[in-house]
């Protein structure tokens, strides 16, 4: 990847650098290729949302609603300052619906997290019942190459 992680325990983006990359599209970073595809004025669910970089992106620079949940309370509430809302959640003991179950969304992001899930497929298959009726599922997978 391009960017670092601000602290190398923590697994935690260098938020500047990240937003300063979303905004150059020829960046190979999976939250600059997430950010890219979603719309001006989108209802975005971030699942596993850690610090909440690709959320403050959104919300400053595309005027978006992000809501957010992430199994890392220290994290989480970082990412609360800049999120709708922000959750500590479990997707390897609840379901997804669980999460936001009032809500709808336009696009529901997964980032860099199936790979730490027991299950991926459940929250994936679970994602449908919280998107809007065209609303699509975003996904990134690290790549050992990359």
């Amino acid at each position: 990847m391009t960017n670092v992680p601000a602290n190398t325990n923590s697994g935690v983006y260098a938020r500047e650098s990240i937003i300063s990359s979303i905004t150059n599209s020829a960046t190979e970073d999976s939250l600059v290729k997430i950010g890219a595809l979603i719309p001006n004025g989108s209802l975005v669910l971030d699942v596993g949302c850690s610090d909440g970089t690709l959320g403050a992106y959104l919300t400053e620079y595309k005027n978006c609603k992000v809501d957010g949940i992430d199994i890392d309370q220290a994290t989480v509430e970082i990412a609360a300052k800049t999120y709708r809302s922000a959750r500590v959640f479990d997707l390897n003991t609840h379901p997804l619906s669980n999460a936001f179950e009032d809500s709808t969304y336009d696009f529901v992001v997964f980032a860099d997290v199936l790979e730490h899930l027991l299950d991926p497929k459940a929250p994936l298959s679970d994602a449908a019942k919280l998107l809007k009726p065209n609303g699509t599922i975003l996904i990134s997978i690290p790549n050992v190459g990359y």
